[in-house]
């Protein structure tokens, strides 16, 4: 690819028209001082090659300072000769041509075809080169190339020797390490081995301490068994002793209680609490009869309180229904006021917002007739129409901007006014001759005559040709294809003036509409239909309101109000008037009741004041009986009684709870006559403390017993005899094993390590065999060889010189000026490498080579002649000796920015 002309628009700094002419050649040298648009020239280069980023004018850093816009068109050759132009535009969105001979190919913002085989990032990082960049290769595109530039040997499926060696290593140190620190597995078996004979040693011990303990565990069971036994014993005499006791002293008990009751035959025939009884059924008999007495005045009250109804009061009743059911209609008909206030309110909003977009459009105000048309406009319709005349508008100017580059190409030839002046000369002359009869007119007019006429006649023939050249070349297609196009344009776009009729848009509008112009008219339409629909609201609104308020007035007419009740009270002045009523009603039923309950208590209270006479009287009877006229003395007597009779009932109640009470009894006969100490309470506490003596001894020998038992099940948890053993043979054998896998890990790295030096010394990736060619010329010789080595840190650059086998590790103890021939060899072969099969593209070098002194500068420039040969290369500089340089050294001349 070479670059041979640029027009710039619109770029940066760059406004108007600026030309850029004189760029066919290999090395293409721009000269000019600080913030004179270098960089600028160099991102117009990137753009032009891949589009722009970001793809908006108003975010990219280049858009033009004057207006916020990009355009340009860059003019090249491909490497097959084609000429090719490439048109690329920002505003707010990106346009972009490319155009190779016929072909015409619209690549918005993508790369161009030829250059698509190099990333964005990576043409910014390796084929534009600065000062810094001498000195590494960051980022992305580092990243992507990485691979290339520091190939490996061999398939990708082999694995690197470094990292082999690594692994082979990490290997060998779990197994081995020669300084003896940190874990490994030789230490750990010889280790363990160590700790397996002290454990065989302990285990003799443990055996020994287990037998003693199991003897003596054997005598505890024996002296656990008789202190068991002489336990229950005692024990079950104690239990006989608690469960009779009590029972024999209820018995007693019982015989001293019933040689005290007195005459309990009649005693006993009255209440217990007889005195009680007696008291409580005077005053009750008192309450009753006053409570006789206040139910009769309430009665005589109930009745004289119940509500009559007026005529007023039963007319409301009979229209309950009706009342409730207008009174729930009332809000939905204050609902409907509402709505209907709305609905004008979003109708004059809606028209309000109709008038000011029609505004942006029409030419006219708006009016009902536009209205209409609106309305009846068809969305589908109006988007075809108005894309048909769009896409005939956009052909047309891609069709002009073709036949325009081919006009930029095609001579335009007129006759030479020589040939005509020499054709009316020769006239005259042949005119004068003939009048004057002299010989010598009539030669020069002649002579006039036929120059003119063969200058005309080669004017022709020279026309035709260039007609047919044209017919050939196409442009008289383009033309003529330009004219179909203005006329079907104007075709269509009456066909859209015709169908927006009634609707007053100016040809301007039309001529210059955009993507928002068929949403603008749909936006208006859309507002039509909304207005349309509020109006049919209101209308359904309006009719309900109507419909309800005349039901609500046609029955409210049937009832009279007070003058100052208002219309939309009326019907609540109802509705609570029909609330009171409901209430007295309910108060009437409710007073009915009450006087029949009042009447049916009133009659159960005199049944029971007869009651309670009768059993007043019947208590008043059998006290004097009992105590013999003295009523004080007989209630003494009967309390007495039943005080002996509760504690007597409550010891047989207990000694009843007992099923077994009978075999009780007599189990107390025979301890009685056998063990009688059992009811004696000295003997029975002597008993007690000998139980605990024998408890305690109990708990002693138990708790001993444990002891020992945990004790042995501690000394059988360690590992036997027999299990050391067999594990002290398994880790000698793994011993065994561990060390000559040591020895065999130690060889393999070895040769693996001869073998991969001997590879790489003969082996190396194309990419470096380049660089090692570029690196020699820029030295002057001094170095031959570039290749890749790796070493605990990663992948290393090693250089030889001419005479020596060994390698040199490249590291900052290089001088600074052969690091930067070294990285610029490396990035010099790895363009090649990127285009290798590919379009060449150009390089570009901002003072690249400014620090350099002349020798290191001799032999880059060298090395830039032989890589001119195959792409184009672009050096941009401030310094003027710098360009004086390079314009002797290439025989160029500078192109001042």
């Amino acid at each position: 690819m070479q670059i041979t002309k640029l027009e710039i628009k619109d770029f940066g700094k760059f406004t108007g028209n600026k030309v850029i002419e004189d760029m066919d050649t290999k090395i293409v040298l721009l000269y000019g001082m600080n913030e004179a648009g270098k960089t600028t020239i160099f991102n117009l280069l990137k753009s032009a090659l891949y589009g722009f980023f970001p793809a908006q004018a108003q975010y990219h850093p280049y858009s033009s300072w004057e207006n916020g816009r990009i355009e340009f068109t860059t003019y090249l050759k491909t490497a097959s000769c084609d000429e090719a132009i490439v048109y690329r535009k920002l505003l707010t969105r990106p346009q972009g041509k490319y155009i190779v001979g016929e072909d015409f190919i619209d690549i918005k913002n993508e790369p161009l075809p030829i250059s698509k085989h190099v990333s964005p990032e990576i043409y910014n990082k390796i084929y534009s080169l600065q000062v810094e960049d001498l000195t590494q290769i960051q980022g992305k595109a580092w990243e992507e190339v990485e691979d290339k530039l520091l190939a490996g040997y061999g398939t990708s499926v082999i694995r690197s020797t470094r990292d082999v060696l690594k692994n082979l290593r990490v290997e060998h140190e779990k197994i081995w390490r020669e300084s003896g620190r940190g874990k490994y597995l030789v230490k750990e078996l010889e280790e363990e081995i160590r700790e397996l004979r002290k454990l065989k040693k302990e285990a003799f011990t443990r055996e020994e301490e287990i037998r003693g303990a199991d003897n003596r565990i054997d005598n505890i069971d024996i002296d656990l068994k008789k202190l068991k036994e002489k336990k229950i014993f005692i024990k079950t005499l104690l239990s006989k002793s608690k469960e009779l006791n009590p029972i024999k002293k209820k018995l007693e008990q019982l015989e001293e209680l019933g040689k005290k009751l007195i005459n309990e035959e009649i005693a006993l025939t009255l209440p217990q609490d007889i005195r009680e009884r007696k008291r409580e059924n005077v005053s009750e008999l008192k309450d009753i009869r006053e409570k006789i007495n206040n139910k009769q005045q309430l009665l005589e009250k109930k009745i004289s309180e119940r509500y009559i109804l007026s005529e007023r009061d039963k007319v409301i009743l009979e229209n309950k229904a009706n009342i409730n059911s207008f009174a729930k209609m009332l809000p939905r008909i204050e609902a409907l006021k509402e709505n209907i206030s709305k609905a004008k309110y979003n109708r004059r909003k809606v028209k309000d917002r109709i008038i000011h977009e029609a505004d942006n459009f029409l030419a006219e105000k708006w009016d009902d007739r536009i209205q209409f048309r609106f309305k009846v406009l068809n969305k589908s319709e109006l988007k075809i129409i108005v894309s048909k005349y769009r896409n005939t508008a956009n052909e047309l100017h891609e069709a002009k901007l073709k036949r325009d580059v081919k006009t930029t190409h095609e001579v335009n030839l007129s006759p030479s006014k020589i040939y005509i002046i020499s054709l009316v000369f020769a006239l005259v002359c042949a005119g004068a001759g003939l009048a004057t009869d002299i010989s010598a007119l009539k030669i020069v007019g002649l002579g006039a005559f036929i120059y003119g006429l063969t200058g005309m006649l080669n004017y022709i023939n020279l026309k035709k040709t260039l007609e047919r050249n044209r017919e050939r070349n196409g442009l008289g297609e383009l033309r003529n294809r330009v004219r179909e196009l203005e006329k079907k344009l104007e075709i269509d776009k009456g066909n859209l003036m015709n169908y927006l009729a009634g609707i007053p848009i100016s040809d301007l509008m039309i001529d210059n509409m955009d993507d928002m112009f068929v949403v603008g008219l749909l936006k208006i339409k859309d507002m039509v239909y909304e207005f349309g629909e509020l109006e049919r609201d209101l209308d359904t609104y309006e009719g309900e309101y109507e419909k309800e308020k005349m039901k609500l007035d046609n029955f409210l007419n049937q009832f009279s109000f007070e003058s100052f009740i208002n219309e939309d009270e009326k019907i609540f002045v109802l509705r609570d008037s029909l609330g009171e009523l409901e209430k007295k009603i309910l108060l009437d039923e409710n007073s009915t009741k009450e006087i029949i309950e009042l009447k049916k208590e009133i009659s159960s209270l005199r049944e029971e004041e007869k009651q309670i006479e009768g059993i007043v009287q019947n208590y008043r009877e059998r006290l004097s009986e009992i105590g013999e006229g003295n009523i004080e003395e007989a209630l003494n007597i009967v309390e007495h009684n039943y005080s002996l009779k509760t504690k007597i009932d409550t010891l047989m109640d207990e000694m009843n709870e007992r099923s077994d009470i009978d075999i009780l009894v007599k189990e107390i006969k025979v301890y009685e006559e056998e063990n009688g100490w059992i009811f004696q309470d000295y003997e029975v506490l002597k008993a007690e403390d000998e139980l605990e003596d024998i408890n305690h001894g109990i708990n002693e020998l138990a708790v001993e017993k444990a002891r020992l038992e945990e004790n042995i099940s501690k000394l059988s948890d360690g590992i036997s005899l027999d299990e050391i053993e067999s594990r002290l043979n398994i880790l000698e054998e793994d011993l065994q094993r561990a060390t000559m896998k040591r020895d065999r890990l130690a060889l393999l790295s070895e040769v693996i390590r001869f073998a991969d030096q001997k590879f790489k010394e003969e082996n190396q990736p194309d990419v470096l065999k380049n660089a090692g060619k570029y690196f020699s010329i820029i030295t002057n010789g001094k170095y031959t060889d570039i290749f890749i080595d790796e070493d605990d840190e990663g992948n290393a650059i090693m250089v030889k010189e001419p005479g020596k086998n060994i390698p040199k590790k490249v590291s900052e103890t290089f001088s600074k000026g052969t690091l930067n021939q070294l990285y610029l060899a490396l990035r010099l072969s790895l363009i090649d490498y990127l285009d290798r099969d590919k379009e060449a593209l150009p390089i570009c070098f901002d003072e690249l080579l400014i620090n350099w002194d002349d020798q290191r500068l001799d032999s880059s420039l060298r090395l830039l002649q032989e890589i001119s040969e195959r792409r184009q290369i672009f050096i941009f500089t401030c310094h003027d000796w710098m360009a004086e340089k390079v314009e002797k050294f290439f025989n160029t001349k500078r192109i001042a920015l």
